[in-house]
């Protein structure tokens, strides 16, 4: 009997969703040392960046991620190579988060994104886009960004969460010998922004020196 295509376009959707989401056993053998794994995903054919997703464990609460990743005016004290950020309301639900990176040489980039915080089943998720910034010219920023955190439980450990990083990016052009930022601004910071994320909720919970 020949399967209805319908149905096996649905079958086709779940196998396609179900490998994606999971992580090889050399992933969790990286993961439980403590350290961060990271990947590259897919992108469509109509995409000109890079897509990577960095993942890590730690014992912590959905909660107290959620009170660091929403504090976007504290970035400049942990995120790789944020100078400053300013935060406007776009709606209730919304913020609009301007940052300039402030990159080796003295270059710097500047984003404008939209930042779309929501609860899960089993944790939370910060979504983002870039926004236009107008009167920013093109070599100030990069053609696309977007990506998200997603923080759940982790099924194995009650007391433990599960991190995913994932960050879009298409630099668009660059002047010549400034392939290194291209390299800054996607494959080589993505670790490097779940690592300091992660120290920074530990230097949280280290309790005051007393005087």
């Amino acid at each position: 009997m020949k399967t209805p295509f319908k149905a096996l376009i649905f079958c086709l959707c779940v196998i396609n969703y179900a490998v994606a989401d999971e992580f090889p056993a050399e992933a969790w053998r990286t993961l439980r040392s403590g350290s961060v794994w990271m990947r590259e995903l897919p992108v469509s054919k109509n995409e000109l960046g890079r897509r990577f997703e960095a993942v890590a464990l730690m014992k912590a609460s959905v909660s107290e991620w959620e009170h660091v990743l929403l504090d976007y005016a504290r970035y400049p004290e942990f995120m790789p190579h944020v100078a400053t950020t300013r935060i406007e309301k776009l709606d209730a639900k919304r913020d609009a988060l301007e940052y300039t990176l402030a990159l080796p040489m003295g270059y710097t980039k500047r984003y404008r994104l939209a930042m779309s915080p929501s609860a899960t089943k089993d944790g939370f998720e910060l979504a983002w886009r870039k926004l236009d910034w107008p009167g920013l010219a093109a070599t100030d920023t990069v053609r696309d960004t977007q990506g998200a955190w997603r923080v759940t439980l982790d099924a194995h450990a009650p007391d433990q969460v599960l991190i995913r990083y994932q960050v879009y990016t298409d630099p668009g052009a660059v002047p010549f010998g400034t392939g290194w930022i291209v390299d800054l601004l996607s494959e080589r910071s993505v670790p490097d922004v779940v690592e300091k994320t992660r120290d920074r909720i530990k230097q949280l919970r280290a309790p005051v020196p007393s005087r």
